[in-house]
């Protein structure tokens, strides 16, 4: 057994500590005092010397705490009422170690899982306390059941990713709303790209615009080639039309007789000179039909008027030549393709263009992939060039408002649960998002965070401060046997403890004590020594003589020896004794640094030991019954004492969570023994629960306290 409780407390000899000097004493409770002899204790009965220098005055501040109390009992360094005292806890706890060893085993264990989980963080940032703490001062506020609507039943990790959305969705909203014309560019934008990629906009928007540029320029050229071929073409149409107007001036002084059947009749005999004009009219629309159109295509002339209308047609169409000669060159550009041209730049194009496609299609800025249609190069064309101009506006539109770029991007990322809460916060102002989730995510989010091993009874704490007193004097009544049996070689130990030790103290060893073994190796020796105030020195030895001197600097609580002397009802004490021991009991309170206030109503003082979030709600709560804070004739310690000597009243002290202090420390032996001791002078005690807090959605639960000072 002995091991197991070394291996549970002996927790300082695993450590390296710097050496602790006159000058620069270690500062320890009196919990890590405990500790700290239990390891010098274990040094001792290794082989080495330990000699302890302590005074009387400290000896008596810490002859409280039941395990210092017995090792000093020991040594004979408390008095006979101190010494008394100590066996008649010793005999009781006996008793009680007989009959609730398990009972305490448990009490001990779900205190101590209870504590940890009370104030271990949960995924939201916050422990259970202080959750609790938050609910009690802000409440229930019904206007925040949007959140609720959108977050059903939420998990911790679902709230958490939640908070830091609406965070960065709080930093991203941009300062002005957009109008319908800044609305309309978005939704174009949106149709085109990826908001997220919109930092690659602009390289796409660059090559994109080169291989237009590059195919337009391919294109015009080829353009400005065909024109000026046809445009060769009609001119020579126009010389070979001037010849046969000279023609016609001598045939078209022939009578209309000579003309009768036209030229389509092979029966019918012509004079020769209508016949050779004809044939120049036949050669010149066969030749120049490509360039002048359907409007030149000779067919047959019935008669004189028909000539005289066809070489009207043909000096019409003459004199749109360049026209046509354009038009012309624009049907064949928007032909062309990569299967009916051999032109070596748009072959040279369409290699290059395939590459930048696949590059920009790669980068994924485009909700659409562009395609290589080089079956219609003009086409192709219009194509890019559209693509091109908006996506010149979407740059455009992304720098001259990046703020909503950057919510579009972001609001791109959210699932549609969260734009939805996004949705119903929108309308209010940005900076208060987080509080306001804040407070319904705290509404939301109660029993998830709740946790069996939660301490939720004054008898767990009852029971826990009860078995912590017991393990101590256990622990000290089987270090005491050890120091009765030293020097014996049942107990002598490896000397690997040396090592062991060493890591935590400074030794050295003096020139000559190289060989030499010193007296009083395997001993543990406490003297007196007046004078040191709160300060213990420690001087070990080793075997080898080697030697450390350590300095411990111990802070006590003013009080707590005589305050476990307390054991009746402040008014059974004789008269003269009662503001001593009040006084007593004020200085132990204002010692663990409790948030302290005192209350008086008609039926009973208040003694609130609770957080000031719960106190002040305790002031809203009771405000109907009277309630007023009193602050002492000139200190709180006033206030504190005039409570506990007001008998005549109930007296009722409340806690949170069942002590005074909740929250973690390195012992919780001193609010155990003010707890037993105040409830031994007559108060009733009554706590709120964190749990009861959660449970109730932030109500502090003050039925059972409202009860009490009714009655």
């Amino acid at each position: 057994m002995m091991s197991a409780i070394l291996e549970n407390l002996n927790f300082l000899s695993t450590v390296e500590k710097e050496p602790c000097t006159q000058d620069n004493p270690k500062k320890m409770n009196p919990n890590e005092l405990t500790h700290y002899f239990r390891d010098a204790l274990q040094f001792s009965i290794s082989g080495g010397s330990v000699e302890v220098k302590i005074s009387s005055g400290l000896i008596t501040q810490l002859s409280w705490h039941p395990y210092l109390s017995t090792i000093f009992s020991y040594f004979n360094l408390i008095d006979d009422e101190l010494l008394s005292s100590t066996k008649a806890a010793e005999s009781t706890n006996n008793a009680i170690k007989e009959e609730n060893g398990q009972k305490f085993y448990f009490a001990q264990r779900r205190f101590q899982d209870g504590i940890q989980q009370l104030n271990a963080l949960s995924p939201m940032g916050l422990s259970i306390r202080e959750h609790a703490l938050y609910l009690a001062e802000k409440g229930i506020k019904a206007d925040k059941n949007f959140i609720h609507q959108c977050l059903l039943n939420p998990d911790p990790a679902a709230l958490v990713k939640l908070k830091n959305t609406i965070r960065k969705a709080a930093e991203l909203k941009p300062a002005a709303k957009a109008d319908d014309t800044v609305f309309n560019q978005l939704q174009e934008y949106h149709l085109l790209i990826y908001t997220e990629k919109a930092h690659l906009l602009e390289e796409v928007v660059l090559s994109l615009g080169t291989i237009t540029d590059e195919l337009k320029e391919i294109l015009e050229k080829i353009a400005v080639e065909k024109r000026q071929h046809y445009m060769h073409h009609g001119k020579l149409a126009y010389l070979q039309f001037l010849s046969i107007l000279g023609q016609w001036d001598e045939v078209k002084i022939l009578p209309e007789s000579a003309w009768i059947g036209g030229n389509l009749n092979p029966k019918t005999r012509i004079l020769p000179e209508i016949g050779k004009f004809l044939q120049e009219i036949t050669t010149f629309s066969t030749q120049f039909a490509p360039i002048l159109g359907g409007w030149c295509t000779f067919n047959e002339i019935q008669s004189k008027n028909g000539v005289e209308i066809y070489l009207g047609r043909i000096k019409d169409q003459l004199m749109d030549l360049s026209l046509i000669c354009h038009q012309m060159a624009d049907d064949y550009i928007k032909r062309i393709n990569a299967g009916n041209t051999s032109n070596p730049d748009l072959k040279l194009w369409g290699e290059k263009v395939e590459i930048i496609i696949q590059d920009i299609n790669s980068k994924k800025v485009l909700k659409k992939n562009l395609e290589n249609n080089t079956r219609n190069f003009y086409q192709f064309y219009v194509t890019l060039h559209h693509n091109h101009q908006k996506l010149n506006r979407a740059l455009d539109f992304s720098k001259s408002y990046p703020d909503i770029m950057a919510w579009k991007a972001f609001s791109e990322t959210l699932d549609p649960q969260t734009l939805q809460l996004i949705d119903a916060i929108k309308s209010l102002p940005a900076e208060h998002w987080i509080e306001d989730f804040d407070e319904a995510a705290h509404q939301l989010f109660f029993e998830s965070w709740l946790n069996p091993a939660l301490i939720d009874s004054e008898e767990v704490i009852k029971n826990a401060g009860d078995s912590q007193m017991l393990k101590w004097l256990l622990v000290a009544e089987s270090d005491v046997k050890r120091l009765k049996n030293q020097g014996g070689e049942s107990e002598k130990e490896s000397p690997t403890l040396f090592t062991k030790v060493g890591k935590w103290l400074h030794f050295s060893k003096a020139a000559n004590e190289k060989e030499a073994v010193q007296p009083g190796i395997g001993q543990f020796i406490i003297s007196l020594s007046e004078g040191m105030g709160n300060e213990i020195s420690f001087r070990l030895k080793t075997e080898d003589g080697s030697s450390s001197d350590w300095f411990v600097d111990v802070e006590v609580i003013k009080g707590l020896t005589a305050l476990s002397k307390i054991d009746k009802k402040i008014d059974e004490f004789v008269i003269t004794d009662r503001f001593s021991v009040a006084r007593t009991v004020a200085e132990v309170i204002l010692a663990l640094n409790c948030e302290i206030r005192v209350f008086q109503l008609k039926s009973a003082n208040i003694l609130c030991l609770l957080p000031k979030a719960l106190s002040n709600a305790l002031l809203r709560e009771l405000d109907d019954l009277g309630i007023k804070e009193f602050q002492g004739r000139t200190s709180k310690q006033d206030a504190l004492i005039e409570s506990i000597l007001e008998t005549r009243r109930k007296q009722v002290l409340l806690l949170f969570n069942g002590l005074p202090v909740d929250l973690p420390s390195n012992g919780f032996e001193d609010q155990f023994l003010l707890l037993e001791k105040i409830q031994k002078l007559g108060f009733i005690t009554h706590s709120i629960w964190a749990s009861d807090i959660i449970a109730t959605g932030g109500s502090p639960c003050f039925d059972e306290l409202r009860k009490e000072l009714i009655c």
